[in-house]
């Protein structure tokens, strides 16, 4: 298993009837003493691994962006009354459909 920094957060890898499966889930201590997985997490298969790897590049790119917004939006002072209704937050998906649309796009404009 390999750990995601201090927190209860492994990545592990098995096979599962006779398939690669890669394992991102939160774990949990019930006796204090071995870690047992929850259901609270996700399962790739080898394809759906490699697909992920492949929009790192993209992912660290999006993230990026989202900082950059972050840090030119003026600070709110007072928080907007209680039951009003607040713009969405900035992301770089606004105008599309899915972050799949805005990662082909981002390798559009690489090409």
């Amino acid at each position: 298993m390999f750990a995601l920094g201090d927190r209860d957060i492994f990545v592990s890898v098995n096979n599962f009837e006779g398939k690669v499966k890669i394992h991102i889930r939160q774990y949990f201590k019930p006796n204090g003493d071995q870690w047992v997985p929850t259901k609270k997490g996700i399962t790739l298969n080898k394809d759906e691994w490699l697909l992920l790897k492949s929009y790192f590049t993209d992912i660290d790119r999006a993230i990026d962006h989202v900082e950059q917004e972050q840090q030119q939006q003026p600070q709110r002072q007072q928080q907007p009354p209680a039951g009003s209704r607040s713009d969405p937050p900035a992301t770089p998906f606004r105008g599309f459909r899915t972050a799949r649309q805005y990662c082909a796009e981002l390798q559009q404009r690489d090409h």
